[in-house]
């Protein structure tokens, strides 16, 4: 590289720097208020996989549904974010598939309902990116208003859009956790996709 191009070079990594450092801070001045949950959307998988008798035995439960009866407000302020009696409930058809050594064997859809009461926390968030927040200490979603299908994995990183007064926060979360299934070990393999919009109030 020729010496002549070095400042140059150095002086648009600065910009470009301070420029990502200003739309942050604008960013987090759009988030800062009081927003309402509207609603939550929600894909979720888990595949078990476990072995008995020699045969490789793999359930997958999936199910998809958006929440109703939704409660609570987030407040963003000064790099918190409390979270006040935010509660919701969900109601849809879960579907299960069973294999053994990777053939079907079954398929079956089962009714799942529950109410997910208010809970409220206070949770340090930061703006890592023009569209990206963390959350420290599992952001909006606490632990007990996790769905089932993903009860031991946090949600702490969002993707997150501000139209007009909706934020919209999209998290993609994958977990693999150990267990047993009828005293057999297990693996479990979680995903799920969560989108969270809310309004400014």
């Amino acid at each position: 590289m020729k010496k002549g191009l070095l400042p140059f070079l150095i002086a648009g990594i600065v910009i470009f720097i301070s420029c990502q450092k200003n739309s942050i801070k604008s960013q987090n001045a759009s988030l800062t208020g009081t927003w309402a949950l509207v609603s939550l959307n929600a894909e979720t998988q888990v595949i078990s996989q476990y072995t008995n008798l020699g045969i490789v035995l793999t359930d997958i439960t999936s199910a998809e549904y958006t929440s109703s009866d939704n409660t609570g407000l987030v407040n963003f302020s000064n790099g918190t974010a409390t979270i006040t009696n935010i509660g919701y409930t969900v109601s849809t058809d879960v579907f299960y598939e069973n294999y053994q050594n990777k053939v079907l064997v079954d398929t079956f859809y089962a009714a799942f309902s529950k109410v997910f009461n208010p809970t409220n926390s206070s949770n340090p968030f930061k703006v890592i990116t023009v569209d990206s927040i963390s959350f420290n200490g599992g952001g909006i979603l606490s632990p007990a208003n996790l769905p089932e299908a993903v009860s031991q994995a946090m949600v702490s990183g969002f993707k997150f859009n501000i139209n007009g007064n909706i934020l919209t926060l999209t998290a993609h979360l994958n977990n693999t956790t150990s267990g047993n299934v009828s005293g057999m070990p297990a693996t479990f393999n979680e995903s799920a996709i969560y989108t969270i919009i809310l309004s400014k109030q």
